[in-house]
């Protein structure tokens, strides 16, 4: 097996592991939920400016996308996020 074949058998089989996105686009999909919450839960942004940061033209997009990830609204996650924020 040559070297290229073997990286990416071991890419392949942590890509299709269970619990994980499985195509390209579902792959960049996870990114930028990642970097949504993140940014929801530490910014005072609009939630349509981070739908525009993270890569969604149409924030009504950004909003069905995320509610389908999370089971809430990018509002409700933030108000979640920060009632969960340890207080200094």
């Amino acid at each position: 097996m040559a070297w290229n074949d073997s990286l990416d058998g071991r890419l392949r089989r942590h890509v299709e592991a269970p619990g994980r996105p499985h195509s390209g686009a579902e792959i960049v999909q996870a990114a930028r939920m990642r970097r949504a919450q993140r940014l929801l839960a530490t910014s005072k942004a609009p939630v349509a400016e981070v739908a525009l940061r993270v890569g969604y033209a149409d924030p009504s997009n950004f909003h069905r996308a995320f509610v389908a990830l999370t089971g809430m609204t990018p509002g409700q996650f933030r108000t979640n996020s920060r009632e969960l924020a340890p207080v200094d």
